[in-house]
């Protein structure tokens, strides 16, 4: 099992391999890009750390420079993970070693690796509480029609209740299938359809 005697060996190990993807797909980082991975509060980095990191703030948007280390890396564990699981394992070594210390490299590395829900996961949510809400109402149309006193009063609040979720539910699913503004573009067209425009001069 591959061991890393020190934080210096194991940040030196992650920023090579960095460093060699970048050259893989075309773009080498620059001098100032790979000196910033070194960056760390109070690990183990190289000297004139802090002018660097002041030079950095100064040339790069840090936004985009993480984000291109983090595309780096997923293309990175992705290659390893098909073609070299020893360097794989050895890279995860790695990585647990600096998470002993405070090290700029477990931000970005993090970047990638923060779990992120499925594609469409809030959509089928918001379908089965759709689903679950329309056989709530079957249940209630079940009911007595005919019923009297304070039953048919909570039977009333209910399905208005049920009624105003059912909107609210297809109102976000509109937002999050169309966006926000071609949602709110139909739902006003839809009104003036049925209730007329209230700007219309009469």
């Amino acid at each position: 099992m591959p061991q890393f005697a020190d934080e210096r060996e194991a940040k030196e190990f992650v920023i090579r391999l960095i460093a060699s993807e970048a050259d893989r797909e075309g773009a080498p980082l620059s001098e100032l890009e790979r000196k910033m991975l070194y960056f760390s509060e109070n690990g183990w980095t190289i000297p004139g750390m802090a002018e660097t990191a002041q030079r950095f703030e100064s040339e790069y948007d840090s936004g985009q420079y993480e984000k291109k280390i983090a595309a780096l890396i997923k293309k990175l564990q992705k290659r390893l993970k098909s073609d070299d699981p020893k360097t794989l394992k050895a890279w995860s070594h790695a990585l647990k070693k600096l998470s002993e210390g405070d090290h700029y490299l477990l931000v970005l590395v993090r970047a990638d690796t923060a779990p992120q829900r499925p594609p469409y996961d809030f959509l089928k949510l918001c379908l089965t509480a759709l689903l679950i809400i329309l056989v709530a109402v079957g249940l209630m149309a079940l009911l007595p029609e005919h019923a009297t006193g304070p039953f048919a009063r909570e039977k009333s609040a209910f399905v208005l209740w049920l009624i105003a979720v059912i909107a609210v539910s297809i109102f976000l699913l509109l937002i999050l299938i169309l966006g926000r503004e071609r949602a709110n573009d139909l739902i006003a067209s839809l009104v003036s359809k049925i209730f007329g425009d209230p700007t219309a001069k009469r």
